[in-house]
């Protein structure tokens, strides 16, 4: 039957994790000779190189860049030279069950085309890191203090004989190599697995908004995972090269893939587990300026919303129904709002061009010029505003509530 199936991993710096992840593969329960691994290795400056050595069972090819090209110039590389009809995009840190691939698989042979990700998602801690940010500390300290096995496990890995919740950062920053907490065994077992995870929230906030008409659905295009036909994803040219460092450039692919009629789901038969681990100063960055980039390139409320997050509104439901109710005002011809917003898209896009240059997010009407335009233009707006509000519209008032309050 030859090659189905090609899982296209990009890596960069990402040894030893991106090992374990290799190593679960060969557990999949589809046939190992039906699908290849392509790892690409970005210019890693750790141990990645070691994996050209790798073993597998089933088909796997190493390649390496020779210079950093970033995440979607490297996924473009795996998308040109698969030989599978069905891609699998893969994060070079995630562990799978023993069916990820079959259940990928079962949704491409229709002819609607699908791109399919995983309804769950684990922040997993399969190694301890010495870098690990506030919110990683604070999810391990957690499972420390609600989970006997993990005290027992970190005990004796960390090599003390008593852990609190003060005393763990000071033992992480005291490792100067990534310390494995999971053997081999352990990662076929999930009850393990779950043990040493927590879940991802912003990716459960998503899976809980989405529904048959939900207006952003280019959000499950996660490269975390997500399977796609091959002839598909080439037919938008992949990857837009001009995101160079991480950060959505998977939501850009995805809204462009939407644009061309691709429906999207999340299976609850897959779940995945990702390997947690520091993250990149180029990725903390990096989202800022591709927040900036995607929104130049596709100038709608939908995407200008993606701003909301950077001022922790997480609420993608709401978000859905401002775009549900912008589709009404649209469709009944309400053209005296077209003031309230075009208001609303400047403070939205105003928020990432604030953080880009490390400015406060406040004062957002002044910071798109508005105050200029004198106090009867602000009077105007803020009536627009109670008119949407005594028309119905509550959550496009709201919108104008959570911005102007900052």
């Amino acid at each position: 039957m030859g090659i189905q199936v090609s899982i296209i991993m990009p890596s960069y710096n990402r040894y030893p994790l991106n090992l374990l992840s290799l190593q679960v593969l060969e557990r999949q329960d589809c046939g190992l000779s039906n699908f290849e691994v392509i790892l690409i290795d970005d210019a890693s400056t750790d141990g990645t190189p070691l994996l050209r050595g790798y073993r597998a069972p089933y088909t796997f090819r190493y390649m390496r860049n020779h210079i950093k090209l970033g995440c979607s110039v490297t996924r473009n590389i795996g998308l040109r030279v698969a030989r599978g009809s069905i891609l699998i995009f893969m994060d070079a840190e995630v562990l799978v069950k023993p069916d990820f691939i079959r259940q990928h698989v079962r949704w491409h042979h229709s002819a609607t085309s699908w791109l399919v990700t995983s309804r769950y998602t684990h922040r997993l801690f399969s190694h301890l890191f010495g870098q690990y940010n506030t919110y990683q500390k604070s999810l391990l300290t957690a499972m420390l203090e609600e989970r006997p096995s993990v005290q027992s496990k970190l005990l004796s890995a960390l090599g003390v004989p008593d852990l609190s919740a003060e005393l763990l950062p000071a033992c992480l920053a005291k490792l100067k190599q990534p310390l494995l907490m999971l053997d081999r065994a352990q990662l076929d077992q999930e009850p393990e697995l779950l043990q040493w995870s927590a879940p991802r929230q912003q990716d459960s906030a998503i899976v809980q908004a989405f529904h048959d008409r939900f207006r952003m659905p280019w959000l499950a295009a996660t490269t975390m995972n997500h399977s796609i036909r091959r002839d598909v994803a080439l037919s938008i040219g992949g990857f837009d090269e001009s995101f160079v460092n991480p950060g959505l450039e998977d939501y850009e692919y995805g809204y462009r893939l939407n644009q061309r009629g691709v429906q999207f789901v999340f299976d609850p038969a897959i779940a995945v587990f990702h390997q947690e681990h520091p993250i990149l100063k180029e990725r903390r960055s990096g989202g800022t300026s591709n927040l900036i980039l995607f929104q130049r390139k596709h100038a709608g409320l939908d995407v200008a919303l993606m701003s909301l997050p950077r001022v922790q509104v997480y609420d993608f439901a709401y978000m859905d129904r401002v775009l549900a109710e912008k589709e009404r005002l649209d469709k009944d011809g309400r053209g005296r709002f077209r003031r309230f917003w075009k208001a609303q898209l400047r403070m939205l896009k105003r928020i990432p061009i604030l953080m880009h240059h490390n400015r406060p997010i406040k004062d957002l009407l002044s910071n798109c010029g508005y105050n200029e335009k004198g106090a009867a233009y602000l009077e105007l707006l803020k009536w627009e505003r109670d008119e949407l509000e005594r028309l119905g519209f509550v959550h496009s008032a709201r919108l104008y509530d959570i911005l102007t309050d900052l």
